[in-house]
């Protein structure tokens, strides 16, 4: 039973740490869209690594406080994964867009759902290892 409470009370902390900055990855996404020429897929791929790595940090000190793992050392699993994360995202966002007609939003929506809960069993079984 002791690790339910553990993925139970990590998971809604994971959770909450990813709103606010998918939050602030969309935030980002708009203005790399609306006031560049970027292509939106480029743009995708961009303020989710942007948005990653500040989730990281707040996983760090909050969701995964007690790791042994060093700061730095879980960054580059974090980032290496993340880079992985960022062609999936963008390229499962773009073809969303592309072969369903789904608005970006949405779509990015969708992906960032399905990524994140994947990145939260991962980070919480290879990356930080507590459970």
């Amino acid at each position: 039973m002791e690790i339910f409470y553990r993925l139970y009370t990590r998971g809604w902390k994971y959770a909450v740490v990813g709103v606010g900055t998918f939050v602030l990855d969309i935030g980002i996404l708009y203005a790399l869209i609306g006031y560049n020429f970027i292509p939106y897929w480029f743009a995708v791929a961009v303020a989710f690594l942007i948005g990653l790595s500040i989730n990281f940090y707040i996983c760090y000190y909050w969701v995964y406080s007690g790791t042994e793992r060093e700061f730095f050392h879980g960054y580059f699993y974090f980032i290496s994964l993340a880079l992985l994360g960022a062609v999936i995202i963008s390229g499962g966002t773009a073809f969303l867009v592309e072969t369903f007609a789904l608005p970006l939003l949405i779509a990015r929506t969708i992906m960032g759902a399905t990524t994140g809960t994947v990145g939260f069993f991962i980070n919480t079984f290879f990356n930080f290892r507590l459970l």
